[in-house]
Parts: structure tokens; sequence; C-alpha cells
């Protein structure tokens, strides 16, 4: 984690043909390399949290906010905004697919 490099080892992935959606297989990753992804990912989150580098409107992917929270802000917001004559203007993006993809 200090040089912030993934050993190559540990990216190595066995490809089975059990599909879970219509035309991607299902990676096997070592389970080394999932235990060091989530000491890494807990050592990261923990850092942004400590040092307040995530927006408070951050909603994925943090412990205790859900799409719920989220729903819920874009409708206070929206209303605040018609009631004071103002427009509101949201963004929504699902990157979710971006990342499951095989190189």
């Amino acid at each position: 984690m200090e040089t912030g490099v993934f050993p190559s080892k540990l990216k190595i992935a066995k490809v089975i043909t059990i599909y879970k959606s219509k035309d991607k297989p299902i990676l096997l990753l070592p389970s080394v390399s999932k235990i060091y992804e989530k000491l890494f990912h807990n050592h990261l989150y923990n850092y942004m949290k400590i040092d307040s580098l995530m927006n408070k409107n951050q909603y994925g992917f943090r412990k205790g906010h859900s799409t719920i929270n989220a729903v819920s802000k874009f409708i206070f917001d929206t209303l605040h905004a018609l009631d004071s004559g103002n427009y509101n203007l949201s963004v929504f993006l699902d990157l979710s697919k971006a990342f499951d993809t095989i190189s």
C-alpha cells in the first residue's frame, strides 16, 4: 500500500463460462487479492473520511448512505427551488456497468 502499486500476480483471474448476465462470464480472483483490495479500500476510505475529502452529497459506496438519502435530498432541493421560484438541475450517472468489463 505504501508504494501505491497493486501486485500484478493478484490481478490474474480465472475466467469460467458460467454467465451472470447475457454475455459476461464470471471472474474468479485469488482470495488474497480480495483481502488486499478490502484492506486498501478501508485504508483509503478512512483517510478520506478523517480528512473530510469526500463531498457530503456522495451517497454511493458510503456506510450509512443510500439511494434513499439521495432521493430525499433531491426531493428537498427540488421543492425548495420551486418554492423559491428557482430552477433545479440534476445529473444522475450510473457507472456500474463501466467497471463490469473484461480488458
